[in-house]
């Protein structure tokens, strides 16, 4: 069974369903909120996979997921998705949902990594310098690793910004000891 052909089917056409339904932004929202909860809940794949567990319970377990209340037109792709018997999909279809929502719209996701919390000026200047540079919207996901020590990294795409002091740090250290081996030797 190919689940990448399975889920990018099913999520086309519940992205097309969506937007029949005027409810694109909702569900992507939606959607963003379930997977993020797969992210959280390990066990929560295990539990839609658990065949003991009938469609209604597993339909109940998804609204819990995603904060007890849910789009109709979303509720009623979960009842395709269980009647279909796809709901070990469910967390692909999601993926490939946001991909396709974000292509769409010409949406880039990104990630800042940063010791120390960024405040919003520095946050929404940044997203204006990538807006400006790309012409997209940006989406961006915030991380704090004190282990980076300070400055930042920054990923969108293929690119990747890294001014984080500790691979400063270790690039002293590596041509300090190329420098020695030379010396060394």
């Amino acid at each position: 069974m190919n689940t990448g052909l399975i889920s990018s089917r099913y999520a086309l056409a519940f992205i097309d369903f969506a937007q029949e339904g005027n409810a694109t932004d909702i569900i992507y929202l939606e959607v963003k909120t379930l997977l993020k909860s797969f992210s959280l809940y390990k066990e929560l794949n295990q539990i839609l996979q658990n065949p003991i567990l009938s469609q209604s319970q597993k339909h109940k377990t998804i609204h819990v997921a995603m904060g007890g209340s849910v789009h109709p037109i979303f509720d009623k792709f979960l009842t395709l998705i269980l009647d279909n018997k796809r709901e070990n999909q469910l967390q692909f279809i999601a993926l490939k949902f946001i991909e396709l929502y974000r292509e769409r719209n010409n949406i880039f996701s990104a990630k800042l990594v940063s010791a120390v919390e960024v405040d919003a000026a520095t946050e929404q200047k940044l997203i204006r310098m990538v807006k400006n540079e790309k012409n997209v919207r940006l989406e961006l996901e915030k991380e704090i690793d004190p282990s980076i020590l300070g400055g930042f990294i920054f990923e969108m795409d293929s690119l990747r910004w890294d001014g984080s002091i500790s691979t400063q740090l270790r690039r002293i250290r590596k041509s300090f000891a190329d420098k020695n081996k030379r010396i060394v030797s």
